[in-house]
């Protein structure tokens, strides 16, 4: 007799949610049901505790007080702004993590999710907002590498 698959519900009710979603295996008389809601969650956890070449990020606060030096501002392999940040043996690409930034007295640029920059007005952006941003970077700084931890993401290691 070949062997059947067919998934079973824990209600009958039809309108409430299943309780547990079970797949029976029929075999002539004998049934066993395998609740997969508990047991795949169990084992899911466990084998993503054992792979071994998952990369692991860092923080930029971190790499800095380890010592790290901060490269200029680069566009990674992804199109993304972000700095090369190493100490000799070990690299990382830390993202940038601003949306804009001060040119000068008159201009200011924007980074778009897809890497672009674009001009922005300054006064138009400082009237919307009732002044200049105290907290906004320019855009010198980030390019020579002199930025805040709150102006970057997070570290990958470059391979």
């Amino acid at each position: 007799m070949p062997l059947r698959t067919t998934a079973c519900y824990g209600c009958i009710d039809p309108w409430r949610p299943p309780r547990r979603l079970r797949y029976c295996f029929f075999k002539g008389v004998e049934s066993r049901c395998l609740f997969l809601s508990s047991r795949l969650a169990a084992v899911a956890a466990v084998a993503l505790a054992f792979v071994p070449g998952i990369a692991q990020a860092e923080s930029y606060a971190t790499l800095t007080k380890q010592g790290y030096a901060t490269g200029k501002l680069s566009r990674g392999k992804s199109g993304a702004w972000g700095w090369v940040v190493g100490n000799g043996e070990k690299t990382f690409f830390c993202r940038l993590n601003v949306a804009s930034a001060y040119v000068n007295k008159k201009e200011m640029v924007s980074f778009t999710a897809s890497g672009r920059m674009l001009k922005i007005d300054r006064a138009t952006y400082d009237g919307a907002l009732g002044g200049p941003d105290p907290n906004k970077p320019y855009l010198k700084d980030l390019q020579a590498g002199r930025v805040k931890p709150a102006n970057v993401g997070g570290c990958l290691p470059l391979r």
